[in-house]
């Protein structure tokens, strides 16, 4: 069987987005080689439009501000075709996810912001609702990844009743080796904290 089209890519782009410049463009040219035959992949997409969001980052920081935005929201809609070509795949929904809940932190307007978080909550509840069935048989890493994920959305979120679904998805955190500091942590602080305060960083993978 063909192998995943995410385990072909990822390592390669979580090292770009490290700072692996090499590594990243060997992930955007498999993705750019897989959409000349199949320009509707929809994983391809997601991933090529991920990395153009963090090739925008580049642009930005010199001051090329007009660069830095077409290549961002081109990378946007990629990532928006892929998820219309497949809203339910959860190897389109986590990249997309994951992606907008990074640049969530950085960007200054706060309408700018929210819209990330909700598309971020969307994408990471279609996910848990899809794996709640077999949410122990994932490995720590999935389910953590998940449950912090989420509940940085929700606590950064203007909702006070999404805020009270994060102490659930928290204290679920709490049972996992690797999480459980963390969880333990956030679910210490004040509810009118810093939304810095919840920036999760992906534990222990992709090194």
């Amino acid at each position: 069987a063909e192998p995943r089209f995410d385990h072909l890519v990822r390592e390669d782009f979580f090292a770009g987005f490290a700072g692996d410049a090499e590594a990243l463009k060997r992930g955007m040219a498999k993705c750019e080689e897989k959409l000349k035959t199949e320009p509707d992949n929809a994983e391809a997409l997601v991933w090529h439009g991920a990395g153009l969001r963090f090739q925008a980052t580049a642009w930005f920081q010199k001051n090329e501000i007009q660069k830095g935005r077409a290549l961002s929201q081109k990378g946007e809609a990629e990532m928006e075709r892929a998820v219309q070509l497949q809203p339910q795949a959860v190897a389109v929904l986590i990249p997309r996810a994951a992606t907008y809940l990074v640049s969530s932190r950085y960007v200054p307007n706060p309408e700018q912001q929210r819209a990330m978080l909700t598309k971020v909550i969307h994408d990471y509840e279609e996910v848990y609702r899809q794996r709640q069935a077999r949410f122990d048989k994932l490995s720590e890493h999935a389910r953590g990844e998940l449950l912090l994920g989420l509940a940085e959305a929700y606590l950064r979120s203007s909702s006070a009743a999404k805020r009270a679904k994060a102490k659930a998805l928290l204290t679920l955190a709490q049972r996992e080796k690797s999480y459980a500091r963390e969880a333990t942590a956030w679910l210490q602080v004040a509810p009118d904290a810093s939304p810095a305060t919840f920036f999760h960083t992906c534990v222990g993978c992709h090194k």
